[in-house]
């Protein structure tokens, strides 16, 4: 059972409140667009449009939306976590089912104010698009994770924003 959360969750087995939001949550909710469309849905394209999103919000709002740093690696910015979380579907071709958080079970957000924007904006935009082109779109030259100079070091917020900033620049009017 999946329980849609906005900046609060509640845990649906234990009933606890949560205030964070998790580079998870945000993968999940990517995973559930792609099923509802009958997209498909690499593990790298899902680490990919977990980045935009995230870079997407902290252009529009000038808040990082998790805690959550994303590492350079050859395909481009990875969140760890969201590694772990889907680590053993690596084998698998295509993600087809959300990751769960252990006892915070399986939580997706809502769509809706600035995250809900950049969660649509984001999948409208990307979520079509080939993981190949994605790899491209965070390699090009000026972005985070080309400006980050050696695997496994975590990108520079301010480029990840910069990031944001160019790929949504028309729709980041403040």
């Amino acid at each position: 059972m999946y329980k849609k959360v906005g900046r609060i969750a509640f845990n649906i087995y234990k009933k606890r409140r949560y205030s964070v939001i998790t580079a998870v949550d945000v993968a999940n909710t990517i995973v559930l667009k792609a099923q509802n469309e009958g997209a498909s849905l690499s593990h790298t394209k899902l680490q990919k449009l977990t980045y935009m999103v995230y870079a997407c919000y902290f252009a529009k709002t000038g808040v990082q939306l998790f805690s959550d740093r994303f590492e350079k690696l050859e395909k481009g910015p990875v969140s760890p976590s969201v590694y772990v979380a889907f680590y053993n579907r690596l084998g698998e071709k295509h993600i087809r089912r959300p990751a769960s958080q252990g006892e915070g079970g399986i939580r997706v957000l809502e769509s809706k104010g600035i995250l809900g924007e950049c969660l649509d904006l984001v999948w409208n935009r990307f979520g079509g698009k080939s993981t190949d082109e994605l790899v491209n779109k965070t390699h090009e030259t000026g972005s985070a994770w080309k400006k980050c100079e050696f695997d496994g070091n975590l990108l520079n917020d301010e480029d990840i924003k910069s990031d944001g900033e160019r790929w949504f620049l028309d729709d980041c009017q403040k």
